[in-house]
C-alpha cells in the first residue's frame, strides 16, 4: 500500500516564498483548512484537532512528499527525515502523518501529524526548500539501503545536541567529532579527528576545506583570547565559554555559533560520505 508522509513545521519561519520543490508540495495552514492539500476534507479536522492540542497552526507549512513510497518505507523515511532536519537545518518537524493510496493511487486513509510542542525550544533557523530536498533524499536513501537501524539511535543523539543549551550541545558535538573519526577508539586526538571529518566531508572540496579551516582558526582565536585559550573544544569543556561569553562582541558571538551551525551540516556530510564508503565496500 503506497504511502505519502507529511511532517508539520514547527518553527514557522520560511527562507523562500512558498512554492514546490523537486521533492514536496507545501501549503499554508488555512490551504490544508480549505481541503487544498492531499488530506482534502479531512485537513480542518486535523488543525482543529492541533489547535486543541496547544499547537497554534495558523502560521506553520504544511510539507507533503510528492511521490508516494512504499508501505515499508514510509514510516522508517518519516522518521528519518524530521531527525536529519534537525541535526542538519536546525528545523524542527512533527511527528509525520500519513496518507494511503490504495493499488489505484485512490486516496484511502490519512492520519494526523504529531507535533511534540517542546521540541522548538531552541529552534532559531528559518526553513529551507532547497536544503530540505537534499535531506530528504539522504533519509529515502538509507532506508533503501536497510540502513535504518545502523544509523537511527546516532541521529537521534545528534538531535539531542541540537535541543538542548547550544554551549552543551556544542561540547557534545565536538565529543561525538573526536569519538566517531579516531583511527583508534581507546586513543583519540580532537585534532586527528577533526581533520579525518573534513577531509571527508570536503572530499574534492580543498577551498571549501580551507575556508571553513581559516574560518574556525580565526573565531578559535578570538573568543578564548581573554583566558588564553586557543581551542573552541577546550574552552567548552574547561567550562571557561559560559566565564567569556559575555565579552564578546556582536560579530564573535554571531561566528561563534555560525561556525557550530556549520559543524552540525559537515558531520552529516561526513556520516554520509562514510555511508557511500560503506556501500561500495
Amino acid at each position: 500500500m503506497p504511502k505519502i508522509p507529511y511532517w508539520l513545521t514547527i518553527n514557522s519561519d520560511f527562507e523562500e516564498k512558498l512554492s514546490d520543490s523537486e521533492c514536496f508540495s507545501y501549503f499554508e495552514t488555512n490551504s490544508v483548512s480549505n481541503g487544498d492539500s492531499p488530506l482534502v476534507e479531512h485537513g480542518k479536522r486535523f488543525v482543529e484537532m492541533l489547535y486543541n492540542m496547544g499547537c497554534p497552526t495558523h502560521d506553520k507549512i504544511w510539507i507533503f512528499v510528492k511521490e508516494p513510497l512504499d508501505n515499508k518505507l514510509s514510516h522508517h523515511v518519516g522518521t528519518l527525515f524530521a531527525l536529519l532536519s534537525r541535526v542538519k537545518s536546525d528545523n524542527a518537524l512533527s511527528e509525520h502523518g500519513t496518507v494511503s493510496l490504495d493499488g489505484s493511487g485512490a486516496f484511502i486513509d490519512r492520519q494526523p501529524p504529531h507535533p511534540d510542542i517542546k521540541d522548538n525550544v531552541y529552534t532559531v533557523r528559518p526553513f529551507v526548500p532547497g536544503e530540505a530536498d537534499a535531506t530528504f533524499l539522504l533519509a529515502r536513501n538509507i532506508v533503501e539501503r536497510s540502513l535504518f537501524n545502523d544509523y537511527f539511535h546516532q541521529f537521534s543523539y545528534l538531535k539531542e545536541l541540537r535541543c538542548t543549551d547550544p554551549f552543551l550541545g556544542y561540547l557534545g558535538l565536538w565529543s561525538f567529532i573526536e569519538i566517531e573519526w579516531a583511527d583508534d577508539p581507546k586513543k583519540t586526538d580532537m585534532n586527528k579527528s577533526l581533520k579525518s571529518l573534513l577531509e571527508g566531508a570536503f572530499h574534492n572540496q580543498p577551498e571549501n576545506k580551507r575556508k571553513f579551516n581559516k574560518r574556525l582558526k580565526y573565531i578559535s582565536s578570538q573568543v578564548g583570547e581573554s583566558v588564553g585559550e586557543y581551542s573552541i573544544r577546550n574552552l567548552l569543556a574547561h567550562g571557561k565559554c559560559r566565564k567569556v561569553s559575555s565579552d564578546w562582541n556582536e560579530e564573535m558571538n554571531i561566528e561563534f555559533h555560525a561556525i557550530h551551525d556549520d559543524l552540525f551540516k559537515i558531520v552529516l556530510a561526513g556520516i554520509e560520505k562514510k555511508i557511500r564508503d560503506n556501500i561500495r565496500d
